[in-house]
């Protein structure tokens, strides 16, 4: 699969929830959207629902549909870009940098109308390097605004399924959290994407094979 990426310049617990995990300190990081589920490779998956294909890296022309955004737009030096791996899998990797008063980058992309109706939470497969992601989603269509965002802990080289339930995800607008925000709804999520901005300068890797949504049974028979 071709590349053609337009740049515009949880602590961890297998199989169970993550309640008293700390981020980072910073601007950046929101200690009320730490909890995550996660269960390593090959462990069976404790889901209440359906889990249907949202993003699957596997299909033709995948690695088109996103976008880096990084610290650029605000005079830093982060890099990043969304290559194919595989066959089945990309990388979101790049360089973190502080300096320039930047710390972080980023790739989103937008999703198909209302992929997300009826769905408890997101599911993802990734593989990552020991360090601290966000994924994010957005309610609206444009470039800048409020974002919703969850945070998740990568053990380095093993393959993890991770389930992040959408009332997890709190509101954020460049990095501060936005009081008073509505609720994220899910049937109204129109990007998602992955930022990481844990204030460690240097190369970073998150390999990424599929992006799930966990639907209720009932919404899923109905659809």
């Amino acid at each position: 699969m071709p590349s053609g990426l337009v740049v515009a310049t949880a602590t961890l617990l297998v199989s169970g929830w993550v309640h008293d995990q700390q981020p980072a300190s910073g601007s950046d990081q929101d200690p009320t959207a730490s909890v995550v589920r996660t269960e390593a490779k090959g462990v069976e998956a404790d889901t209440m629902g359906i889990a249907r294909m949202l993003i699957d890296f596997s299909a033709e022309g995948e690695e088109d549909r996103w976008s880096a955004v990084n610290d650029g737009v605000m005079g830093g030096l982060s890099d990043s870009r969304l290559v194919d791996a595989s066959d089945s899998t990309a990388f979101f990797e790049g360089v973190l940098s502080v300096e320039n008063n930047g710390g972080f980058a980023s790739i989103r992309r937008e999703l198909p109308r209302h992929p997300l109706a009826g769905a408890n939470a997101v599911i993802l497969d990734v593989r990552g390097d020991g360090r601290r992601y966000q994924l994010r989603v957005r309610t609206e269509d444009r470039f800048d605004g409020v974002a919703y965002r969850a945070f998740f802990d990568t053990i380095d080289g093993v393959w993890q399924r991770i389930e992040i339930p959408f009332n997890e995800f709190r509101a954020t607008f460049r990095g501060s959290s936005v009081p008073g925000a509505p609720v994220l709804e899910p049937e109204r999520i129109q990007q998602l994407g992955f930022l990481i901005a844990d204030k460690r300068p240097g190369a970073f890797r998150l390999e990424i094979r599929r992006i799930e949504a966990l639907m209720d049974a009932a919404e899923h028979q109905r659809r």
